[in-house]
């Protein structure tokens, strides 16, 4: 395969492996009746040439929205995600699937990043050879603010832990 297909090719096939995995019912959904948002995580094992990911998921009920983990200084609430230090595992840099809605803000002043209905982050993630990645669990929390038109609620930790996804 031509070098300059490879990222493109494999970029596909690994956004193909997770909307399959966030299709699927997400287990352990952590949710208060109270609560506008709910996070679920995942552990999907490398499968061929695409690497091992750490998939987390957060679910916002209508009418409320958050802002995105890429939104700029100065404004609204970053999201953060923060996970608990691993002896073996390597997580690498989230990135979201699921692209933000981008609009002017008033009150802030400027473009505000905002994300409704469902959020999907995903992270490359590797585990020393002959690891066992059916024990693996990695814990963690969103840490983000719930807000609607009028209202913003204070940011909170929506903690979870991932387990590796069952194969089909």
């Amino acid at each position: 395969m031509p070098r300059e297909l490879r990222l493109p090719v494999l970029l596909l096939s690994t956004f193909a492996a997770l909307v399959a995995v966030v299709a699927q019912p997400a287990p352990a959904m952590a949710q208060d009746d109270d609560e506008p948002m709910a996070v679920s995580a995942q552990i999907v094992a490398p499968q061929n040439d695409k690497p091992g990911m750490l998939v987390v998921a957060l679910k916002i009920e209508r009418p409320w929205h958050t802002y995105s983990i890429t939104q700029p200084k100065g404004g609204p609430f970053t999201t953060r995600i923060k996970l608990a230090e691993h002896k073996t595992a390597k997580v690498g840099s989230f990135t979201s699937t699921t692209k933000h809605e981008v609009h002017f803000d008033e009150d802030f002043k400027m473009n505000v990043e905002v994300h409704r209905d469902q959020v999907v982050w995903v992270a490359p993630l590797s585990l020393p050879e002959g690891t066992d990645w059916g024990s693996l669990e990695i814990s963690g929390a969103v840490i983000a603010q719930a807000c609607k038109v009028g209202a913003c609620l204070p940011p909170a930790d929506y903690a979870f832990v991932a387990k590796l996804t069952p194969a089909n």
